[in-house]
């Protein structure tokens, strides 16, 4: 901004000593240095507002080219493409249509009756008759 050097501020100051006194010279002093931090702190702020409105900005313009050049349908191959079709016409058959084979009728093969009943063994019904 302004290039002051030592020298230039030493006269300064010597001019304001001798315009102002040397009573109310600490107080200027302070004045001046709250005048100064609120003007930075202003233009902080003012660079920091620009600074957010122009990287708002680029990231709208980035999203606006990556929708315009590379929509969804364009970045998936031919191979994720079919799979999402098949996945979507999959899930459009209603449950019921899917649910056909369940409903089918259990054939379970008839086994022969044999005549004889195998008797029980004795020392298996001994053993788990006994009481503790």
């Amino acid at each position: 901004m302004f290039d002051v050097g030592f020298s230039e501020v030493l006269v300064i100051a010597l001019v304001a000593l001798l315009v102002v006194g040397p009573e109310q010279l600490p107080k200027l002093a302070r004045t001046i240095g709250l005048w100064v931090g609120r003007t930075r702190q202003f233009v902080h702020s003012v660079k920091a507002d620009i600074d957010r409105e122009l990287k708002t900005e680029e990231l709208q313009r980035i999203l606006k080219t990556q929708a315009d050049s590379h929509p969804l349908e364009v970045i998936l191959d031919d191979d994720t493409r079919q799979a999402m079709t098949r996945l979507q016409s999959d899930l459009s058959q209603p449950i019921t249509r899917m649910a056909e084979p369940i409903r089918s009728p259990l054939v379970l093969p008839i086994l022969p009756v044999d005549p004889q009943p195998i008797p029980p063994d004795p020392q298996h019904v001994a053993k788990h008759t006994q009481r503790p």
